[in-house]
């Protein structure tokens, strides 16, 4: 926010207080009175400025030392919409360069920012990504700090602004470091309709028809577009009908997520679980191709998170960031460029198919989930190394 220009009122004067010839008691009063100030020239600006509430005097002090600073370290997943989404914000605030550090999954980020900060190595200000490494691994072992003192923007904090009301768009228990900014679902079974009809496949049990065997394609099982509807797989049908899935049915396992999408866009497989929405609509973007539909067998909510790194190299510029990432014209931008739904209410649905009111669904990204995601990601490694 660029700092504003205020006037200044002008200083009381007594010059003109006294009347020449006029010393009655009625004209000492009047001497004794304070004038006011002399009326502005016609068409001259007005002298007089409303002061500025407490909260824009902080701002404005921060994003001046955030200038100072010069630059911001943003951690976001893989996907062509980041880039433009965090240039929006380079435009809104020349002055701060916002370098993207994106990673592919979880097993690339954890490991590099683990051994960094072992070695005493701080190279991260904002975590604008997937929520589950934040609950499971950052914030247990201190590496991010609570997010509400970093907030001053009042429309970031207005409580009519967000779809579950501000507390509720907290990821953790304690609601204090991990914000949900966009909401979204995702249906993690896909079909080319090329290959496949719509209603060949209307129920999780469809999947392990033996027409399918060899014919599904999956991410790794350590990708979260994987073992996240894995965790509900498994409260809901049990570790042995995930065996079936995963061993029985002999699905094509492709570590790369692009190269998983890609067996699904161009006919080489019929059948997709756990594909990298992302990166999916990217490739389906570049390929001008329309022959993917999400089926609604198997969908989970949640959404990306914000969150702030403790130790962070630049510390004014990450807060600038994260407030403006959580505004109006914040969630336009990077609701816009990932073509994905935002959490706040005065951001129209960019995918209406996932828009609020959708359909109620489970959102097991939340921290009270978090056991049962531990649980059945050990499950899910343990029994594709047999």
């Amino acid at each position: 926010m660029a700092p504003r220009d205020f006037g200044r009122k002008q200083a009381p004067t007594r010059r003109g207080f006294l009347r020449v010839g006029a010393l009655t008691s009625v004209g000492l009063a009047a001497a004794c009175a304070p004038a006011a100030a002399p009326a502005a020239p016609s068409g001259a600006p007005s002298q007089a400025a409303p002061q500025k509430a407490a909260w824009e005097n902080e701002w404005d002090k921060l994003v001046e030392l955030a200038k100072k600073e010069g630059k911001v370290v943003i951690q976001t997943p893989a996907g062509a919409g980041y880039r433009p989404a965090i240039e929006a914000f380079a435009k809104a605030y020349p002055g701060i360069e916002p370098e993207q550090q994106a990673f592919p999954d979880s097993n690339a980020f954890i490991p590099k920012i683990t051994g960094e900060r072992q070695a005493g190595v701080y190279n991260f200000d904002v975590a604008a990504t997937t929520v589950t490494p934040m609950i499971t691994h950052f914030k247990p072992q201190g590496f991010i700090e609570p997010l509400r003192p970093a907030l001053l923007l009042p429309e970031v904090l207005d409580d009519k602004a967000w779809n579950a009301g501000f507390e509720g768009q907290f990821a953790d228990l304690t609601k204090t470091h991990i914000f949900y900014h966009q909401l979204t679902i995702t249906r993690s079974i896909i079909i080319n309709t090329q290959l496949v009809k719509e209603d060949e496949i209307k129920a999780l049990d469809d999947l392990l028809d033996p027409k399918w065997k060899g014919k599904i394609v999956s991410s790794d099982v350590t990708q979260g577009y994987v073992y996240t509807p894995s965790v509900l797989i498994r409260e809901q049908k049990g570790e042995a009908w995930l065996r079936r899935l995963f061993i029985d049915q002999e699905p094509q396992i492709i570590r790369d997520r692009r190269l998983a999408a890609e067996a699904m866009v161009r006919g080489r497989v019929p059948v997709g679980f756990g594909i990298n929405p992302n990166v999916l609509k990217d490739l389906m973007t570049e390929l001008k191709v329309t022959n993917i539909k999400e089926l609604d067998v198997l969908g989970y909510g949640g959404g990306d998170i914000v969150a702030l790194f403790n130790r962070a190299p630049h510390p004014n510029a990450a807060k600038v960031f994260i407030n403006w990432l959580l505004s109006k014209a914040g969630q336009t931008a990077w609701s816009t460029s990932l073509r994905l739904n935002s959490a706040r209410t005065d951001v129209p649905a960019v995918d209406p198919g996932t828009a609020p009111g959708k359909g109620k669904f489970e959102n097991p990204t939340r921290e009270e989930w978090a056991p049962k995601t531990i649980a059945t990601q050990e499950f899910l490694v343990k029994m594709m190394q047999r």
